[in-house]
C-alpha cells in the first residue's frame, strides 16, 4: 500500500529483526549503538528517538524503516498494522500507518510529518472508515498515541481514570511512565472522542509540551481539523482548510488516499 519514490536503504535493521525481537536499534555508520528502543513502541517513539539521538545536524542520505505490529480489541478481533518511515527532506520526515483487517480491508489509512526546522511534528492527514464507531474509535486513540498501546504487555506504569472538566464534559486520562523514562498524561473525551489532549512532562513533573487535537466527521472519516501543539520554545497551530477524498482499488486491498489540498500553518 506504500508507495515510495527514490531510493531508499534500511538505516538501522530489517522488518524482520523488528518482529522478532520487538525492539530497533539505530546505528551509526560504524555500526555503534545510537539508540535503543524497548519492543513494542510505534513508529511514532521510533521518529522522536531517532531525532534526539541525532540532533538532525547529520541526517543520513536515505532512511527508510518498516513496522508491523498487531492490535487485539477487545472483542477479539486483530488487525495489523504497517508502518513506514522515510526522509522525505534534510529535515522533514514522514511516517505513514495502515491498519488491516484480515489482510483485505483497509480500515485505516495515517499520515505524519516531522519539520525539524521548527522542531514540531503534526498530524496532517487523517482518516479511517467507521465499520463501527465505537471501535473506530479505539483504532483512532491506539494509531495516534502508539505510545500509550499494550501497557500490560510491555509492563509500562500507568494509571486510569474518568473525570469531567476537560472540554467541559467527561474525559478519559491516562497517565504513563514508559520505559524511557518520559512521563505523559493523555486525555479523551468520552462521549464522541473527537477531542484529544496529550501533555508531557520533564522530570520534576513540570509540562513541557502540549497538544490538543480536535475532530470532526466528514463524509465516511473522521479527520483532525485542528491540531495547537504548545512548548517552550514553539507554538503551532495546524488548521484543515480544504479536503478531498478519493479511493483506489487494487486486487483484494481497499486503501483509503487521503488529500488534505490546503492546509493552514501558523507560527507564533
Amino acid at each position: 500500500v506504500f508507495v515510495v519514490k527514490g531510493s531508499h536503504r534500511s538505516l538501522f535493521c530489517t522488518l524482520n529483526r523488528i518482529a522478532k525481537d520487538r525492539r530497533v536499534d539505530f546505528l551509526d555508520r560504524k555500526q555503534g549503538l545510537v539508540a535503543r528502543i524497548p519492543k513494542g513502541f510505534g513508529a511514532y517513539t521510533i521518529l522522536n528517538a531517532y531525532v534526539e539521538a541525532t540532533g538532525l545536524n547529520n541526517p543520513p542520505k536515505n532512511m527508510s524503516v518498516n513496522l508491523q505490529s498487531v492490535y487485539t480489541l477487545e472483542d477479539g478481533q486483530q488487525y495489523k498494522a504497517f508502518g513506514r518511515i522515510l526522509r522525505k527532506t534534510p529535515n522533514m520526515y514522514r511516517m505513514e500507518n495502515n491498519i488491516r483487517r484480515d489482510d483485505t480491508v483497509s480500515l485505516f489509512h495515517f499520515k505524519e510529518v516531522y519539520d525539524g526546522a521548527i522542531g514540531a511534528d503534526s498530524t496532517l492527514l487523517y482518516g479511517f472508515t467507521e465499520p463501527d464507531s465505537a471501535r473506530a474509535i479505539v483504532l483512532k486513540q491506539k494509531a495516534s498515541f502508539p505510545q500509550e498501546a499494550h501497557y500490560d504487555e510491555l509492563g509500562i506504569r500507568y494509571k486510569h481514570f474518568c473525570d469531567y472538566d476537560l472540554f467541559k464534559k467527561g474525559y478519559y486520562r491516562i497517565d504513563v511512565t514508559d520505559a524511557l523514562g518520559n512521563q505523559y498524561s493523555d486525555f479523551y473525551a468520552a462521549e464522541s472522542g473527537l477531542k484529544s489532549k496529550s501533555l508531557k512532562y520533564d522530570k520534576d513533573g513540570k509540562v513541557v509540551k502540549e497538544i490538543t487535537y480536535e475532530y470532526e466527521r466528514l463524509a465516511k472519516y473522521v479527520m483532525p481539523v485542528k491540531v495547537v501543539e504548545t512548548s517552550p520554545d514553539v507554538s503551532i497551530d495546524i488548521s484543515l482548510t480544504d479536503y478531498d477524498f478519493s479511493t483506489q482499488l487494487k486486487k483484494q486491498d481497499f486503501v483509503i488516499i487521503l488529500d488534505t489540498g490546503k492546509m493552514k500553518r501558523s507560527k507564533r
